[in-house]
């Protein structure tokens, strides 16, 4: 029996492991999961110009099941969810533009 022909079922499985470890570090990615169960109802603009800590954004997706139907998420993904925007809130403050002059305000007119 030939060794050639022995690697080559033994590299097609290796390569199948590497993939599968591959795709499953990205299936727990925080912003993969973001993009595929908060974007489906929501703008990722929406879901980024909110911030708060993890409690905030476990509240949030208790009120979404509750309140907006929101589909199950397997735990470890929705721990994902929440730890990448926790973590995002901090890495990336929100920046807000500056009060309008009061001569600009309604009232003022």
């Amino acid at each position: 029996m030939s060794t050639g022909r022995l690697r080559h079922p033994l590299r097609a499985w290796l390569i199948m492991v590497v993939l599968s470890s591959a795709w499953q570090a990205a299936a727990h990615d925080g912003e993969v999961m973001v993009q595929t169960y908060c974007a489906a109802c929501h703008s990722l603009t929406l879901v980024y110009s909110q911030s708060g800590n993890k409690q905030f954004w476990r509240n949030t997706i208790d009120l979404m099941r509750a309140k907006h139907n929101l589909g199950p998420i397997p735990p470890a993904f929705e721990t994902s969810i929440i730890d990448y925007l926790a973590k995002r809130a901090v890495e990336r403050p929100i920046v807000r533009r500056a009060l309008l002059e009061p001569a600009f305000l309604p009232e003022a007119r």
